[in-house]
Parts: C-alpha cells; structure tokens; sequence
C-alpha cells in the first residue's frame, strides 16, 4: 500500500497515452475530506480524475464531469471501477454503478496520485492497487472487481 499523508505528499508520474476506451481500477482508502482528488492528470490542460467534490460526492471526468447524486464514500477503502467512454462513461464503487454520463474523450496519459492536477489539495489516501487497461471492460468487469474485493475483502 502507498500511503499519502494529506499535508504535502503526492506522486506525478508520465504514462504512455491510452485513448478511449479504458478501464481503470482501484483500490485505495479515499479521504475523508471533501474536495480532494484520489487521482487526476499532471497538469490541468487535459484532465482525467475521480475525485470527491466540494460535497464530498463521488465525481469523475474526463474533459468534463459527472457527480454521483448519492452519499460520497466514505474514509475507508473501496473499489473503484471507471469506464472511460465518451457519453457512456461509468463509475462503480464496490460492485455498484455509482454515476453514468458524458464524462469526455480524454486520454490517459500524465497522472498525479493523491492531489489534483496542479498538485493542490493533497489528500490522505492509501493506494492498494492501480490499473488501467486500454480497452472497454464493461462485460468483466463482475469478475475483476470480485478478485479485487477476494485479495482485498473491501466488501
């Protein structure tokens, strides 16, 4: 587990790009203030992010943004799946689609763990696991979030 202390600490790494569509799973213990990022890209031009809003909701975007209208999760881990495709982009969070919607095309490439894009907001997040796959996971996705949730037990 990486381990982010909330105050000053984050990671910036350069990726090779992945176009839509894509998958991204995590695992990671998000936190419990609002307004803080779990990941977004390094730099603000071309954003990609799941993050928790000024509410303390569960959004996510890729060029443009969608809000989960339920509870925000809460300080604990969890699962986080996203399937970044245009207008049928979802997220899930333990085995539940949270939001569905037109979160934009953009790629994945540049990545800050742990803060947003220009490196404000640190959060306090534990990162288990990270993985993004270049293609379009909605028919597996039970069957990968089931082996997270057996290696992890996050629900």
């Amino acid at each position: 587990v990486v381990r982010f202390d909330g105050s000053n600490d984050y990671m910036t790494l350069s990726l090779t790009s992945v176009s839509q569509p894509y998958t991204i799973s995590v695992v990671a213990a998000v936190p419990s203030s609002a307004d803080r990022a779990l990941f977004d890209s390094n730099g603000c031009g071309t954003r990609f992010y799941i993050r928790k809003d000024s509410s303390g909701k569960l959004a996510f975007g890729f060029g443009s943004e969608v809000v989960d209208s339920g509870t925000g999760p809460t300080a604990t881990f969890h699962i986080f799946t996203v399937i970044g495709n245009g207008a049928s982009s979802v997220i899930r969070m333990d085995g539940v689609q949270k939001a569905t919607g037109n979160a934009g095309s953009n790629a994945f490439s540049t990545l800050t763990l742990a803060a947003y894009c220009n490196q404000s907001n640190p959060a306090a997040i534990d990162i288990a696991e990270f993985i993004v796959w270049g293609a379009d996971h909605t028919a597996s996705i039970s069957s990968i979030e089931s082996y997270q949730n057996a290696k992890y037990a996050v629900y």
